[in-house]
C-alpha cells in the first residue's frame, strides 16, 4: 500500500498528540520520523510509534516534551531533553547551537 508522506506524517501527528505530545513538538517529531523512512532509515522511522506509546505508558518517557539550557558559555552549552522526545531535544539544540555558532563561529 502507498500512503503519501503528508498522510503519514499527519498519522503520526495525530498519534503523537494523543499520547501526551504537544502539537507543535509533535509535528517536528512526525516529519523527522516520515523523513527517517524516506530516508531509508526504518529503524528511525513511524515503526518507533509503538516504541514512543509504550515507553509513555511504562513513564519511560515524559511528554509534552521540553528542553532547557542547563548550562551555558560563549560557544557551548549543555541541553537537557528532560525524558522527552528525543527528535524534539535534539531538533532544539541544534537550533541553540546554531545560534552560538552566527555569534561565536
Amino acid at each position: 500500500m502507498k500512503i503519501t508522506k503528508q498522510t503519514l506524517e499527519q498519522g503520526a501527528k495525530d498519534i503523537l498528540v494523543r499520547i501526551g505530545e504537544e502539537e507543535a513538538n509533535a509535528t517536528r517529531c512526525a516529519e523527522i520520523l516520515v523523513n527517517a523512512d524516506m530516508r531509508g532509515i526504518s529503524t528511525h522511522g513511524v515503526n518507533l510509534l509503538r516504541m514512543i506509546s509504550n515507553r509513555v505508558a511504562a513513564k519511560m518517557l515524559q511528554l509534552p516534551s521540553r528542553t532547557s539550557i542547563v548550562e551555558e558559555q560563549n560557544g557551548t552549552l549543555v541541553c537537557d531533553g528532560h525524558n522527552g522526545l528525543g527528535q524534539v531535544g535534539a531538533f532544539r539544540c541544534t537550533e541553540y547551537t546554531l545560534e552560538k555558532a552566527k555569534k561565536y563561529g
